[in-house]
């Protein structure tokens, strides 16, 4: 039916390129839906975008939907905004949810900040995420905590990832080491 030209059909099978992470394939479906004013496909497409790393395509679809207070998207957006280094544009999606209590706002926030160098709002916002073990909130603050020079908390955060086998965390853990020693 969607090679018939049957739009919900075309649609449907866009979503369904996109469930598979089939990108491409799901934008020839949904492209020509979204020019033609589908809202739904519109939605779809800027997430297909934002999935390719098309940041800007993906802000440019999405922006609608988020000024209509669509919490999921307006997290997608401070995260493509958060991923071009825009930070003010990225706060100024992600902080009205992050003072409402969205983990996942709060955490790329945090992010957000420590790319700012505010280490101090970055550990307001991570500690308690970090402390309820979400990983990726922990392993920011053991960064954050580095780069404040505080290397007994970093080694803190750090060191149960280092434990793991993530070679990531092993490297800050190693330059922690050898800072602390300095001191």
């Amino acid at each position: 039916m969607a090679e018939q030209g049957n739009a919900e059909a075309q649609l449907r099978l866009g979503i369904c390129f996109v469930a598979k992470g089939d990108y491409d394939s799901a934008i020839k479906w949904l492209k020509p839906l979204a020019e033609q004013g589908n809202t739904e496909a519109q939605l779809w497409l800027g997430l297909c975008f934002f999935s390719k790393d098309d940041c800007d395509s993906a802000i440019k679809l999405l922006k609608p939907f988020a000024e209509q207070g669509n919490v999921e998207v307006q997290i997608e957006l401070g995260r493509c905004f958060l991923g071009k280094c825009d930070y003010g544009n990225a706060i100024k999606w992600l902080k009205p949810l992050a003072e409402q209590g969205n983990a996942d706002a709060q955490l790329l926030l945090g992010v957000c900040f420590i790319e700012k160098g505010d280490y101090d709002s970055a550990i307001k916002l991570l500690k308690p995420l970090a402390e309820q073990g979400n990983t990726v909130a922990q392993f920011a603050l053991g960064k954050c905590f580095f780069e404040k020079c505080d290397y007994d908390n970093a080694i803190k955060w750090l060191k149960p990832f280092a434990e793991q086998g993530n070679v990531a965390a092993q490297n800050w853990l190693k330059q922690c080491l050898i800072h602390s020693k300095r001191k």
